[in-house]
């Protein structure tokens, strides 16, 4: 699954079909990412970062290639622009996004099967307000200040 956030908006989520290697996230990134950016300003496309995890399909050689082609010095993730390794707390997407959306979706049990699970993901992202995700931002700049006055140590008992 591939989510993005941009400003108040939310792209996604986009489920890939089958296992994801460096060849199926590849062929995402190249084929349909760009559709998923394309109703963004060419100014925000132009300097906007792109974040992922450390999956090995996302460090793979091919998939390295493909980011440097298309966000040259604009990517996170290993093998990409320098960030510390697990900081969720610093993101948006790990300390509200994803905990909000397993909260929905999992608030009334398991769901039964994975047509189930991402029947739930999607509603539980269409739930996200721009006021949620402003305010989250808010939260991020807030978060990112506490961890400089700490040195880059732990924060989350000051917020």
């Amino acid at each position: 699954m591939w989510t993005g956030v941009i400003g108040d908006f939310v792209i996604g989520p986009v489920f890939l079909n089958g296992p994801v290697t460096a060849a199926s996230y590849s062929l995402f990134l190249r084929e349909e990412l760009p559709g998923l950016l394309e109703d963004l300003p060419l100014n925000v496309r132009q300097r906007m970062f792109f974040q992922q995890d450390g999956h090995p399909a996302h460090r793979s050689d091919l998939a390295v290639a493909v980011l440097n082609e298309m966000f040259p010095n604009r990517w996170i993730g290993i093998r990409g622009y320098d960030f510390p390794a697990r900081c969720p707390d610093l993101t948006v997407m790990a300390f509200f996004i994803w905990g909000f959306v397993k909260s929905e979706v999992f608030k009334n049990g398991l769901p039964e099967d994975r047509e189930a699970l991402v029947a739930m993901i999607r509603q539980a992202f269409r739930l996200l307000t721009p006021q949620m995700l402003s305010n989250a931002r808010n939260t991020f700049a807030k978060r990112i200040a506490l961890c400089l006055e700490q040195g880059g140590g732990y924060f989350e008992h000051l917020l």
